[in-house]
C-alpha cells in the first residue's frame, strides 16, 4: 500500500472582476481559475465515468430469462488531465482507486454568490 497526500493553495481563486487585481497578480488570479475549471472538468468526467460504469454493471447483471446477461459496450468519457498543471500531478490521486477529500473555504456572503 502507498500513501500520499497533496496539499494544494489556490489563493487568488476569486472573480476577477471583483478582486481588483492588476498585472501580475491579475495573471496569476487567471493561471489559477483556469486550473479551477480543468480541475472541475476533471471530476465532472469521473463522475460520469463512474455513473456509466454502475449503469453497465446493474445492467450486465441483469437478464432476460435468466440465461442470456445483456453486454454493453463502456461508455467512458476521456478524462482532461493534462488540460493543467495541476489535473496533471493530481492524477494518480484523483482517478483509478484512491480516495480524494477536498477541503474548500467559501465566503458566503451575498455579492459573491454567482
Amino acid at each position: 500500500r502507498l500513501g500520499k497526500i497533496h496539499l494544494v493553495d489556490l489563493a487568488g481563486s476569486e472573480r476577477l472582476g471583483m478582486s481588483g487585481a492588476e498585472g501580475e497578480t491579475r495573471l496569476e488570479t487567471q493561471q489559477i481559475n483556469l486550473s479551477l475549471t480543468a480541475l472541475g472538468d476533471v471530476l465532472s468526467a469521473l463522475s460520469k465515468n463512474a455513473t456509466a460504469l454502475a449503469a453497465q454493471a446493474k445492467a450486465t447483471n441483469r437478464s432476460f430469462d435468466g440465461s442470456h446477461t445483456l453486454k454493453l459496450p463502456p461508455t467512458q468519457v476521456p478524462v482532461p488531465y493534462r488540460n493543467s498543471k495541476l489535473t496533471h500531478l493530481l492524477k494518480d490521486s484523483l482517478g483509478g482507486n484512491s480516495k480524494t477529500v477536498m477541503i474548500t473555504t467559501v465566503r458566503t456572503i451575498d455579492e459573491y454568490y454567482q
